[in-house]
C-alpha cells in the first residue's frame, strides 16, 4: 500500500508515520510525503520513497493518483489539500482510494447546544421571623455533541474554509463507483509526547512564571475536547486500514470530558506551583493571548519565558465544545494510550519532561566541615539553575510557612515553630529534621529544576533515615505525613479557583517509579522500533515477511498477555515489599565527596576574615568539635561512598588539597566537576533523543554496509557530501583570492599615487607652465621633450608599486 502524508515533519503527521511503520511488521507499505519546509532533514524518514511539493503540479498530481491512502492535516496544509481535492475529483481511477482529512474540533465551535432538563427543587420554607431561603438555580448541563449532530455544526469564524473543505470532501465519498472513500476526522485539542499546541502552557507551568497558571476567559468552565497524539495516530491508522469502516465522520476525542479549569488545575498541581488564576476577558488578547506578569515577578535564571500565547492554543482552550464519540465507543479493540488527560496528567508530564530533557539534577555534596561544600554547591546552583538546599534554609522555610487553622491538626511548620520556640535550633530531632528535608525536596523548585543538597546527611545513619522509608519510623508518623484535610476543603475565592491538594512524597515516589519502568520498557523496545523505521535489506525481506505473517494472528493476544503480565508483576512487587523502601524520587543521582586533612581545614578557616567566622561554628573550638564528630561517624564501618554506590548513586571523590583553582570557570577542577554532572537539563536536547539519534545513525551505518543497494546509497550520499565539501572549499579559496587581490590592489594603488604625486606631477606641472610661456608650434612634442629631459634617472627612480 502506498500512503501519501502531508507535512510529514509536523507534530501529528510524524506520529502517524511512526504508527504506520511500527504496525507494518512486513514493511509492505511505502510513503510519499510533503514537507512543511524544504530545509527539513529528509534522512529522518527513510521509508519515504519520494518527497513532492504542490509547486510542481505534475509531480504532485502523479503522487496523489499513485497513492492508495491520502492523509491531509488541513490545519497546516489547507491550500495543498484543496489542490489535492481538485485533482482527485477531476481524475478517473480504477483502484480503491482513501482520502483522510484531519481537521479540527473548531469547526464545531459555535454549534448551538442543547441542555439536559433541570429538575425543579422544592423551595425550603423559612421559619417565622427568618428571611426566605433563596437557592441559586443549578447550572444547565449541555448534552455533548456526537457524530449524529454533523449537519448542525457551525465553525469558529476563522475556520469557515475548513468546514467548507470537510463538506466538499464528504460529498465525494462513494464516488468513482464506490472506489473512493473519504473521511473527516475532528480531533480534540492534541496533547502528549512533548506537546505542540500546549507547549507554551506546559512551559509556563514548569517555570512557575507567572506564579499562577492562567485559565483563559471568565470562568474556565468551558468543555475542552482533548485527545492524546498517540491515540489520534492510532485512529488515523485504523481508518486507513479498516476496509469495512462505514462511518465517514469521526469525533476523535478522549473518553473523559473535562473543563479548561480542570485541565489547568491538574497541570499546575503536577508540573507547576499548584496555583491557577482566571485571566478574564480583559487580560486575554484573542489575537495573541498575552498573559501579563504581575509586578515583582522575577524571571528564572535558566531562560526567558515568552508569555505570548499562540493564537491557536488560546482559541482551542477557550472554545466550549462538549463532545463524545459514539464511533470510538463501538471500537472494542481500541487500545487507548491515554483517554483522559486529567487522570493521566502524570504520564503526560513525564512525556513532556523527557521530550525537553527536564529530568532534574539531584546532587549531594558530602565532606568534613569547612572543606568547601557550600562554595561548590553555590557554583553548581548558579551554573545549572538548581535549588540550593542546606539546613539553615530548610529550617527558615518551615518556620515561615502558614499555621494550621485547626489546632488539633497541626502542620509540619507548626511543629517546627513550637520546637524552635521551646528549645531552639539544636532541639530539632533527627526524625523531625529528616521529615522537613523530605517535604522540602518535593517542592516544585526541587522537583522541576533539581537540587544540590549541601552538608546533610552528615553520615550513613542520617542517609538511611532520610532516604529509607520505614527505617525506625515512629508510631503515628504516617498519619503526620498525610496532608491536612483543610487543604482539600479550601473554599474557592473570587477570581481564584479552589486549590488542589499538594503533591505528596508517596505520590511523587509512585509516579517516578512508573516513569523509570516506562523508560526501561522504551529502552528495551527501541532497537526493534528503530529497525521498523529503516528500509529492509533484500536479504532480510523474505525471512521477515514469513515470520511476521505467522505471528500476525497472535499479535493482539500476545500484547494483551504482556500487559496482563506487567500488571501482575507490579502487583507482586507491591505485595513483596517488606521493610524499609528506598525513596528513589528524592535520592541523589550523583554525589560529590570531598576529603582533606584536619590541618588543611584549620588552615583554610584561619585564612577567612573575622567577619566571616563571627557567629558561625567555624571558630577554633567549633571546628575541633565538628571535625571530631565527623571523623567518628564517617569511618570504615560507616562509609558513605559504599552506601551510595550500593544505592546506584554515581560518586565522584575530590581531594580538596589538590583543588587547582578557586575561579568559577571551565578550567582545573571545576571542569572535571562539570563533566561529572553533565549538561544542564533546561529545555535542551534530551538524553533519550541524543541516544536515539546515535543509535539511529549506527543502525543506518550497519544497514548501509549490509547490501549492495545500501552501498550504492552510501556512495551516493558520500559523493554528494564530497562534492558539497569540494564546492565549499573552492568557494572559500575563491573568496580568499578575491580578498587578497583587493588588498594588493589597494596597496599598489597607494604606492602609485605617491609616485605620481612625488615625481610626475611636479615635472608635468612645470612642463605645462613652460608650454604656456613659450607657445611652441607643436605643444605636444614640446611637452614630451620637456618631460623626457626632466624625468629622474632609472637609478634614482622609486618602484611605483612598492608600499614604501
Amino acid at each position: 500500500m502506498k500512503i501519501f502524508l502531508s507535512n510529514i515533519d509536523l507534530y501529528l503527521q510524524k506520529r502517524v508515520y511512526n504508527a504506520i511503520c511500527l504496525r507494518d511488521k512486513t514493511k509492505q507499505h511505502s510513503f510519499i510525503a510533503t514537507l512543511s519546509k524544504p530545509s527539513i532533514d529528509r534522512n529522518r524518514f527513510l521509508r519515504v520513497e519520494s518527497f513532492v511539493s504542490s509547486d510542481n503540479e505534475e509531480e504532485f498530481k502523479e503522487a496523489l493518483l499513485n497513492s492508495d491512502v491520502i492523509v491531509f492535516d488541513i490545519q497546516n496544509s489547507l491550500t495543498d489539500a484543496n489542490i489535492a481535492l481538485d485533482i482527485i475529483s477531476a481524475a478517473t481511477f480504477y483502484d480503491d482510494k482513501r482520502f483522510i482529512c484531519i481537521s479540527t474540533f473548531l469547526t464545531w465551535a459555535t454549534t448551538q447546544k442543547t441542555f439536559q432538563p433541570i429538575e425543579e427543587e422544592e423551595a425550603e420554607e423559612a421559619e417565622e421571623g427568618e428571611e426566605p431561603i433563596v437557592k441559586e438555580p443549578p447550572k444547565p448541563i449541555p448534552i455533548p455533541f456526537t457524530e449524529t449532530d454533523r449537519r448542525k455544526r457551525q465553525p469558529h469564524q476563522a475556520f469557515n474554509d475548513h468546514l467548507t473543505f470537510e463538506k466538499m470532501l464528504l460529498r465525494l465519498d462513494g464516488t468513482q463507483h464506490g472506489r473512493l472513500r473519504t473521511f473527516v476526522l475532528n480531533p480534540g485539542l492534541l496533547y502528549g509526547d512533548g506537546e505542540d499546541i500546549l507547549e507554551k502552557w506546559f512551559k509556563m507551568a514548569w517555570y512557575g512564571v507567572p506564579d499562577e497558571l492562567p485559565i483563559f476567559g471568565d470562568s474556565g468552565d468551558n468543555s475542552v475536547p482533548t485527545i492524546h497524539v498517540f491515540d489520534m495516530a492510532s485512529i488515523v491508522y485504523r481508518v486507513a486500514m479498516d476496509l469495512e469502516l462505514k462511518e465517514n465522520l469521526i469525533l476523535c476525542v478522549d473518553k473523559a470530558r473535562h473543563t479548561q479549569k480542570e485541565i489547568a488545575t491538574a497541570l499546575s498541581r503536577v508540573l507547576g506551583t499548584n496555583k491557577v488564576r482566571l485571566t478574564g476577558t480583559e487580560d486575554t488578547r484573542v489575537d495573541g493571548g498575552r498573559v501579563e506578569l504581575k509586578s515583582g515577578v522575577t524571571m528564572p535564571k535558566m531562560s526567558e519565558v515568552d508569555l505570548e500565547m499562540p493564537w491557536l492554543m488560546v482559541q482551542q482552550l477557550v472554545a466550549d465544545v462538549p463532545t463524545e464519540s459514539k464511533v470510538l465507543e463501538q471500537w472494542e479493540t481500541m487500545r487507548w494510550h491515554s483517554g483522559d488527560i486529567v487522570a493521566n496528567i502524570w504520564k503526560v508530564s513525564r512525556e513532556f519532561r523527557r521530550r525537553f530533557n527536564l529530568n532534574p539534577h539531584r546532587i549531594l555534596i558530602h565532606g568534613p566541615p569547612g572543606s568547601g561544600k557550600s562554595v561548590l554547591a553555590k557554583h553548581l546552583c548558579e551554573v545549572y539553575s538548581l535549588e540550593h538546599v542546606n539546613a539553615k534554609d530548610v529550617i527558615e522555610y518551615w518556620k515561615n510557612q502558614p499555621s494550621s487553622d485547626k489546632p488539633l491538626l497541626p502542620t509540619l511548620s507548626d511543629k517546627v515553630r513550637a520546637t524552635l520556640t521551646r528549645e531552639g535550633h539544636h532541639a530539632i530531632s533527627d526524625k523531625l529534621f529528616n521529615r522537613m528535608i523530605r517535604e522540602y525536596l518535593i517542592r516544585r523548585e526541587c522537583r522541576s529544576a533539581g537540587y544540590v543538597l549541601d552538608g546533610y546527611p552528615r553520615c550513613v545513619v542520617d542517609a538511611q533515615e532520610l532516604w529509607l522509608k520505614g527505617a525506625e519510623q515512629e508510631e503515628g508518623e504516617e498519619e503526620e505525613d498525610a496532608a491536612p484535610p483543610e487543604e482539600e476543603e479550601e473554599e474557592e475565592q473570587e477570581g481564584k479557583p479552589k486549590a488542589s491538594k499538594p503533591v505528596s512524597l508517596e505520590e511523587w515516589e509512585k509516579e517516578e517509579a512508573k516513569g523509570r519502568k516506562e523508560k526501561e520498557k522504551q529502552d528495551k523496545e527501541r532497537p526493534a522500533k528503530l529497525q521498523m523505521l529503516v528500509p529492509k535489506t533484500a536479504e532480510e525481506e523474505e525471512a521477515e515477511r514469513k515470520a511476521a505473517a505467522a505471528k500476525t494472528g497472535e499479535e493482539e493476544e500476545e500484547e494483551q498477555a504482556e500487559e496482563q503480565g506487567e500488571a501482575a508483576e507490579e502487583e507482586g512487587e507491591e505485595a513483596d515489599q517488606e521493610g524499609p523502601t528506598l525513596l528513589s524520587a528524592i535520592l541523589p543521582e550523583r554525589a560529590i565527596l570531598l576529603d582533606c586533612t584536619d590541618n588543611f581545614i584549620k588552615a583554610r578557616l584561619k585564612a577567612l576574615g573575622e567577619n566571616e567566622v563571627k557567629g558561625t561554628h567555624n571558630d577554633e573550638m567549633g571546628v575541633e568539635r565538628r571535625l571530631k564528630t565527623y571523623r567518628q561517624t564517617n569511618n570504615e564501618d560507616n562509609n558513605m561512598k559504599e552506601w551510595l554506590e550500593e544505592k546506584k548513586v554515581q560518586v565522584m571523590e575530590i581531594n580538596m588539597e589538590e583543588w587547582k583553582t578557586e575561579k568559577l570557570n571551565d578550567e582545573g577542577s571545576w571542569k572535571s566537576v562539570r563533566e561529572f554532572v553533565g549538561l544542564p537539563r533546561n529545555f535542551g536536547v534530551s538524553d533519550e533523543d541524543r541516544r536515539q539519534e546515535e543509535e539511529f545513525k549506527a543502525l543506518i551505518e550497519s544497514q548501509v554496509k549490509s547490501s549492495a543497494q545500501a552501498t550504492e546509497f552510501s556512495e551516493e550520499i558520500q559523493r554528494k557530501a564530497d562534492n558539497q565539501l569540494q564546492h565549499l572549499k573552492q568557494k572559500a579559496q575563491l573568496e580568499a583570492i578575491k580578498q587578497e587581490e583587493a588588498r594588493m590592489l589597494a596597496e599598489r594603488s597607494k604606492g602609485l599615487n605617491e609616485f605620481l604625486k612625488e615625481y610626475v606631477m611636479p615635472v608635468l606641472t612645470q612642463g605645462l607652465k613652460e608650454v604656456a610661456v613659450v607657445r611652441p608650434e607643436d605643444p605636444i612634442d614640446y611637452l614630451a621633450e620637456y618631460l623626457f629631459r626632466n624625468t629622474p634617472d632609472e637609478d634614482t627612480e622609486t618602484d611605483p608599486f612598492s608600499s614604501g
